[in-house]
């Protein structure tokens, strides 16, 4: 297990989060690691992560993470940005998720706040891991994939993944801020701009 071996499963998958799953029999074990030499290091677990919402349907009527878009822990992991993120990671991380969403009458809603070890740990076991994935012009960028899914007896892979689903929109939470606040109004130009 090395810093090597992690950086190669994320260079070409298709499927991210089982090339990474597979470096190491240990859950999670990617995250000691900095995952790309442009990154300040691993998340830690008090950091914040700041995930973009997208409106009309990126939150439930309970204020809550619409489980449609946590599917992406299973694949290819879901994008955050860290708390150290500064405010032209934001706006691009914006930009380009306008330009992604079909159909593209979606529009930026806001953010949901929350801490790493709300969604690394639920019950003291492993929900989810928390790697620090740099890309380009977003160093601060981050992605949370689910761990080695683990057979229950009697419990359908289907409902194990759904409870992961919903034990990780409890652990994300409803700290949301519109998305006209993110950041003091810096991204009011690049939602105008939509």
């Amino acid at each position: 297990m090395s810093c090597e071996a992690c950086r190669a499963a994320r260079a070409a998958n298709d499927d991210l989060v089982a090339a990474i799953n597979d470096v190491d029999d240990e859950d999670c074990a990617c995250e000691s690691y900095s995952m790309d030499p442009r990154s300040p290091g691993p998340v830690a677990d008090d950091e914040s992560l700041h995930l973009i919402v997208r409106d009309p349907d990126g939150l439930l009527e309970n204020k809550r993470l619409n489980p449609v878009f946590v599917q992406q822990l299973f694949k290819n992991g879901m994008s955050v940005l860290r708390q150290a993120a500064g405010d032209d990671e934001f706006c691009l991380t914006v930009e380009e998720l306008q330009q992604s969403w079909i159909p593209k009458n979606k529009a930026v809603h806001g953010m949901l706040t929350f801490k790493a070890a709300s969604v690394r740990y639920k019950d003291e076991e492993r929900l989810c891991c928390v790697y620090d994935t740099s890309l380009d012009n977003k160093p601060h960028h981050a992605d949370m994939m689910a761990p080695k899914l683990k057979a229950i007896p009697g419990v359908s892979l289907k409902m194990v993944k759904e409870r992961i689903v919903k034990a990780l929109i409890d652990g994300i939470g409803g700290d949301f801020m519109p998305a006209v606040e993110i950041r003091d109004g810096a991204l009011k130009e690049v939602l105008k701009a939509a």
